[in-house]
């Protein structure tokens, strides 16, 4: 918005509006004293451009969006994990820890929320992703690793997709709701 605006130009403004006829060549005693006057005027309005993004946000206004809506009562969307049933077989009465960690093939990690006892050659308990985020929305039969090899647990798998996994609110979003 001020890039017009420049050390120089500052410095010949102040000049043409000096109402003497006094020296103002370059290195007189003047010229001397507005050059650095003019510098740090410019540095002003260098950084007025910062401000402008502050009080008019845009999806640039990075930490500031959050400010902004702030003041009128908007927070930003949280993300969501992903939540999914894990099915393991394997030796009866083998547990499955509470917190233990099951990965996809391209390494999305799963946790356990509860402990599980193999029953009947198989047992079923409910896991949620590590992270947030939709990209752990995965499809049925992808979880299939152990992260640490537990004993007696000879497979597991997600009979169904993992769902509820939400990214949190993009900047775009949340300058459209404000």
């Amino acid at each position: 918005m001020y890039e017009g605006i420049t050390p120089e130009s500052i410095k010949a403004e102040i000049v043409e509006s000096l109402t003497t006829d006094i020296d103002t060549r370059e290195g007189s005693y003047v010229d001397t004293l507005i050059g650095p006057v003019s510098l740090e005027i410019w540095k002003v309005y260098t950084g007025l451009n910062a401000v402008l993004p502050i009080a008019f946000i845009d999806e640039t206004s990075g930490e500031y969006i959050d400010k902004k809506c702030a003041e009128v009562g908007i927070t930003r969307k949280k993300g969501t994990k992903a939540k999914v049933t894990l099915r393991f077989t394997g030796t009866e009465g083998a547990t499955v820890p509470a917190g233990s960690a099951f990965l996809t093939l391209t390494g999305q990690e799963f946790i356990t929320l509860a402990a599980a006892v193999i029953s009947g050659g198989a047992a079923e308990v409910v896991a949620e992703a590590e992270e947030i985020g939709a990209a752990h929305n995965v499809a049925a039969g992808t979880i299939v690793n152990q992260y640490n090899s537990s004993s007696g647990i000879t497979a597991v798998t997600n009979p169904a997709p993992a769902v509820g996994g939400a990214d949190a609110e993009s900047d775009a979003s949340l300058v459209r709701r404000y």
